[in-house]
């Protein structure tokens, strides 16, 4: 499926902006003793069924062991983009609902690539940096995840388990490691 790149692009867009918009919230939330804040994850919550796109942040209190760490719901910042007024949110939820209502085939392909455009939009460094800047340890991620901070996008049906930024990490690294057949 093609409608990746463009997808992509448009999700990291306004990833972007509900993070410019949600500085003040940023700001709110108690540091360290060191001045940074203690979070271990920050997760892009999509509803493609229900035409929703929402951002959360998994602080050290909230990271349970095993799958439950991907539990988005029971953190205490979940969705705390959910009240920023961002038209570039509501167009690209009703696009996404759009897409996914009107795919011909089975709708969890259409979720699936949804994910996919998600968790590449989330893995850009400029977003890393966004939170860097905010005051939260998010690393540059390529090809390998760097410490325990993680970047979350995950399948509320669980048609694929687990988080899709390591699925397209993994992707990234085989991509890398094994030769391009169509280049020979």
């Amino acid at each position: 499926m093609h409608m990746i790149p463009e997808l992509r692009e448009k999700i990291f867009n306004v990833v972007i902006e509900l993070l410019r918009l949600s500085e003040r919230f940023f700001e709110s939330i108690p540091r360290t003793a060191r001045g940074s804040i203690p979070a271990t994850g920050f997760a892009l919550d999509i509803s493609p069924w229900h035409g929703i796109l929402n951002l959360s942040l998994r602080m050290q209190n909230d990271f349970p062991i095993g799958e439950l760490r991907y539990d988005i719901t029971d953190w205490e910042f979940f969705d705390f983009s959910s009240n920023v007024a961002c038209q570039g949110r509501k167009n690209l939820e009703l696009e996404i609902a759009g897409y996914y209502e009107n795919y011909n085939g089975d709708k969890r392909e259409a979720a699936h690539m949804i994910y996919w455009a998600g968790a590449e939009a989330i893995l850009s460094p400029n977003v890393a940096e966004l939170l860097q800047k905010y005051g939260i340890s998010a690393p540059v991620v390529s090809l390998f995840k760097n410490g325990a901070f993680e970047f979350i996008v995950c399948d509320a049906d669980q048609t694929f388990v687990g988080n899709y930024c390591e699925f397209v990490l993994a992707s990234r690294l085989n991509s890398s490691i094994v030769p391009n057949k169509s280049a020979s």
